[in-house]
């Protein structure tokens, strides 16, 4: 055993303490952190989640700083400024909308939901004036963020007409909302629907604060989507029989009985119009009907009119029903303020026929008349099949050439190469089990699943290749999975598992039988991990409620694993300085290994040594370095001004006539329990410049026979009265430990 000391000097050394550098205001505890600088001499930002969270740099040419982050909620992206700041500067402007994001030190206070959505309504076009032969056209439109990301097209429209004439397009989607209106709602089977004005660019695993529902109040809250729906469609004809509407649509792909859709634009008696509750729904005459209470009318052709439906679906079981009124706001906003539109159509005619550029307005035009020639067309559309991340996506990892990858249940995505906010459901590959995290090594991707893991490998999306060994090492924990070396480290329920361009070995197998493995290393469900100094570290709470850890170091055979008994609930190595952080038992950022006020005791046990006959020891010598170093000193006389500081503040914030001398059973006690003014706190002892000292003991057939403290290094008699063919010895200490002699005599402590 070998716990708390690093031993790779060739000495037992014992680790310091982490010292703290930021403790984050968010609620909950944290699990998760990320460090920002600003490039410009500032301060750092310390971002922190309650969550697992995966965040990487985007592989994007800008000043920004993207950095890109999944877990426990849609996929979301945010900068410098944003974390920092809570704004969005584009050329001068602030693009962030009022009222969202977080703020003061709640790190990050700003950041969008990923990507660009795609428009959902086809473009209405209508074609006057012109002398020329006909031609046929096709127009689609796309949604271009201030950062420059352009979404996928639109449903495109097909029309013919003069090409000389005016084409103008209307009904285009404005930019997609951060916040709407509820019309309708219904609770079945332990799912609440929610039907929004028009279309809400929602998916499963987008994250909505509900609000001011009358009735189904069970849905007012903060919810993770579980489902979500939004159709646009325009009109073709409308007619009324007997107060009830019919409407024939372009389709009716998604519509159902029951749904509760938006109703504009159409012709005829006002009645027509607003929110109605769809009676019938007719696949094959593309026609809807509900009830609209007017006179008669026949079939009549209407081209401009719009069905527009949105829904949101959160798991909640409720015996309420809907009255009236409700809002929902997303939590991260889309970046579509002071966004374009990009305009595109087809040049018939050419070699291929292809979308190509007309024009930019807007992201608010919802109308444009097109008059220009063929020949003044420019670039082509380059974006045709991307779409947002799913909101489900998880596990985000950078892999060479540009490319990201994520994971989806039993699949994994990939997006555009140097677009990480641009993911085409063409890139998503399969796997025989659910995902459970991702880690890149060389040109690979490793895949560990509930099952057998995969490692894919390509240079772009469309070439990416699976294969798979079908050795059957199921992953334990995502949060176990580091990438070290050549090669990705992560936990099974046998031992730490190594995946590497010769495949994958078992790391722990000389440590740890299956048994002893769930048994010492929580089966390898780890709370956290990181890799530092080429090492890799996990640490975990036991069913006991003991804190432990482990440290493999998988080139180092002498020192191939220690523990740790430091409590920590996040840990993260910084990519850009080298540096270790963790997340402390009081949810503070620390850095490890470094608080130099605090010395962790280590314990270092021997092997048992099986002699070849029964012998009694007489002599031991241990060389350590007892003495405390000024800057030690230092940190701990500037620990304890802050303790000092600390512990008067809270004693201050206690109230008049409370009873401070009994802190347990007196009105102190009430009143911390009471009111949580005083949750988790409790006043500090000063630290002291405790003595360096070793204890060193003999352990004889499984009983100790000796054990001695030293405050310097010496060489000492051991105890007699006993001979024994089986030895181990135990080092406790706070100091550097160079070595340990055993013998018969001064001789025997020679030889060492």
């Amino acid at each position: 055993k070998a716990v708390n000391c690093k031993l790779w000097s060739g000495a037992i050394d014992p680790y310091y303490g982490p010292l703290v550098v930021f403790a984050p205001t968010k609620t909950g505890k944290m699990k998760s952190l990320y460090r920002m600088d600003d490039r410009l001499g500032g301060a750092d930002v310390w971002l922190s989640w309650p969550f697992d969270i995966d965040a990487v740099r985007g592989l994007v040419v800008d000043a920004y700083q993207r950095l890109y982050y999944t877990g426990h909620y849609e996929p979301r992206v945010t900068t410098y400024g944003m974390a920092a700041l809570g704004t969005d500067i584009v050329d001068g402007v602030n693009n962030y909308p009022g009222g969202f994001g977080d703020s003061a030190t709640n790190y990050p206070r700003a950041f969008y939901a990923m990507g660009a959505p795609n428009p959902l309504t086809a473009p209405v076009v209508t074609v006057t004036g012109g002398a020329a032969a006909d031609v046929t056209r096709a127009y689609e439109y796309t949604f271009v963020t201030p950062w420059g990301e352009e979404s996928g097209p639109s449903p495109a429209t097909i029309k013919v007409g003069k090409p000389d004439g005016t084409w103008t397009l209307t009904k285009m989607d404005a930019a997609p909302v951060n916040t709407g209106s509820i019309i309708g709602g219904t609770a079945s089977g332990g799912t609440v629907t929610l039907y929004t004005q028009n279309m809400n660019w929602c998916r499963t695993g987008h994250r909505l604060i509900v609000a001011s529902i009358v009735g189904l109040t069970d849905a007012n809250g903060t919810w993770t989507l579980n489902g979500a729906l939004n159709k646009s469609y325009t009109s073709v004809s409308r007619s009324i029989t007997t107060n009830v509407a019919t409407i024939v649509l372009t389709s009716v792909e998604g519509l159902a009985v029951g749904q509760v859709v938006t109703m504009a634009s159409l012709g005829g008696a006002a009645a027509y119009l607003g929110t109605k509750t769809l009676t019938g729904v007719n696949a094959t005459t593309k026609a809807i009907t509900y009830a609209a209470v007017a006179a008669n009318e026949g079939v009549t052709a209407d081209t401009g009119g719009s069905c527009k439906m949105g829904y949101i679906q959160i798991e909640k079981t409720s015996v309420q029903s809907y009255t009236s009124g409700g809002s929902w706001t997303r939590e991260a906003p889309w970046n579509v303020a002071n966004g374009l539109k990009r305009i595109y159509r087809t040049l018939t005619g050419s070699v291929s026929t292809s979308f190509q550029l007309v024009t930019e307005v807007a992201v608010a035009t919802t109308t444009y008349a097109d008059t220009l020639a063929d020949g003044s067309l420019t670039s082509v559309i380059s974006t045709v099949g991307y779409d947002t991340p799913d909101g489900t996506l998880f596990a985000l990892a950078e892999m060479p050439n540009g490319m990201m990858a994520g994971a989806i249940s039993n699949a994994v995505a990939f997006a555009a190469p140097f677009k990480p906010y641009a993911w085409p459901i063409v890139y998503q590959q399969p796997v025989n089990w659910p995902v459970v995290g991702l880690g890149v090594f060389g040109q690979s991707l490793a895949v560990m699943t509930t099952g057998s893991h995969y490692v894919m490998s390509g240079t772009s999306p469309e070439s990416i290749s699976s294969s798979s060994d079908n050795i059957t090492y199921p992953c334990q924990s995502k949060r176990g999975i580091q990438v070290i070396g050549s090669g990705v480290v992560y936990p099974s329920d046998v031992g730490q598992i190594l995946i590497g361009a010769g495949g994958a070995q078992l790391l722990t197998q000389a440590y740890y039988s299956r048994d002893e493995w769930r048994s010492a290393a929580n089966g390898g469900a780890f709370a956290s991990s990181m890799v530092y100094d080429n090492r890799y570290y996990a640490f975990w709470m036991g069913e006991d409620g003991v804190q432990d850890g482990i440290v493999i170091e998988p080139s180092e055979s002498l020192s191939a694993i220690t523990q740790s008994t430091t409590i920590v609930h996040g840990a993260w190595a910084d990519p850009e300085s080298g540096i270790a952080y963790v997340i402390d038992d009081f949810g503070k950022i620390a850095r490890w290994d470094t608080d130099l006020s605090t010395r962790l005791p280590s314990q270092w046990l021997s092997k048992l040594f099986n002699l070849p006959k029964h012998l009694n020891y007489a002599m031991a010598s241990v060389d350590a370095v007892f003495n405390i170093e000024a800057d030690e000193i230092a940190a701990i006389t500037a620990e304890n001004v802050l303790r000092t500081a600390s512990n008067a503040a809270l004693l201050a914030s206690i109230p008049t006539g409370i009873n401070k001398s009994d802190p347990l059973e007196g009105s102190i006690g009430s009143w911390a329990l009471g009111t949580g003014a005083l949750a988790d706190t409790i006043l500090l002892e000063p630290l002291s410049t405790n003595p360096e000292y070793v204890q060193f003991s003999v352990i004889a057939d499984g009983v100790v026979k000796f054990s001695k403290t030293l405050y310097e290094s010496s060489t000492f008699r051991l105890s007699d009265g006993y001979r024994s063919d089986r030895y181990e010895f135990n080092i406790v200490s706070n100091v550097r430990v160079r070595s340990v002699s055993i013998g018969n005599g001064p001789k025997d402590l020679a030889q060492g």
